[in-house]
């Protein structure tokens, strides 16, 4: 039959169709690399030394220190070692601001309070922030403190750096109705010829004594 050899030449054509490979998808460009990105910055508030003063100066006050009835020749006796003691090993100098120091020889209340007023430092000359740093101080220790003799600087006298010192004066000043002693002392830096002067608070607690105020005039 003449039909035959058209049937088998459509029978190869299909054949060779079917086993021809097959397309395959063009594959996916691949995205061109992104720049990496920029970490984030810091947030400002943490590289402004203001801004600390501000969040410092929010923190509640400590518990307010429980006062003992102590001895004001003991008192004095441990004042006048401790001042010198604390000059003359910068270490010892060093741990006694430490507030988690229970053998420091100031209360944890006076430690943050004069903590505080070295933040206002950072805001000096900086106009409505220093006057707004001033307000909030005030507030948060003027029903403790006298705010006006806080000083600055070093936690028992402005000046820092001090060498070796002798207390050179120490009188009774006062006793207070809350068993604190009040003593008026000079402190004589022998390494700088430095005199401090003050009025110098000390309590008896559970602790033994603490410095827990010092007023500079």
């Amino acid at each position: 039959m003449k039909t035959t050899p058209v049937l088998y030449l459509l029978a190869g054509l299909l054949t060779a169709c079917q086993t021809q490979p097959t397309e395959q998808p063009a594959a996916a460009a691949t995205p061109p690399p992104t720049a990496a990105l920029a970490p984030a910055p810091e947030p400002a508030a943490e590289a402004e030394p203001e801004m600390g003063t501000m969040r410092a100066l929010a923190e509640p006050v400590p518990p307010a220190t429980e006062v003992l009835p102590g001895d004001s020749a003991q008192a004095r006796q441990w004042l006048i070692a401790s001042i010198e003691e604390n000059f003359a090993d910068k270490v010892k100098e060093q741990q006694n601001s430490e507030d988690e120091n229970p053998n420091g020889i100031y209360s944890l209340q006076y430690l943050t309070y004069k903590t505080d007023a070295t933040w206002l430092e950072y805001t000096e000359g900086e106009g409505e922030l220093e006057a707004k740093a001033q307000r909030a101080f005030e507030k948060k220790w003027g029903g403790r403190y006298d705010t006006r003799y806080v000083g600055s600087g070093g936690f028992l006298f402005t000046q820092e750096n001090y060498g070796p010192a002798k207390v050179t004066q120490c009188q009774l000043k006062e006793q207070t109705p809350d068993h604190a002693f009040v003593f008026d002392v000079v402190v004589h830096d022998l390494k700088n010829q430095h005199n401090g002067k003050g009025d110098i608070k000390v309590v008896n607690t559970a602790q033994g004594y603490k410095i827990d105020d010092v007023r500079e005039y």
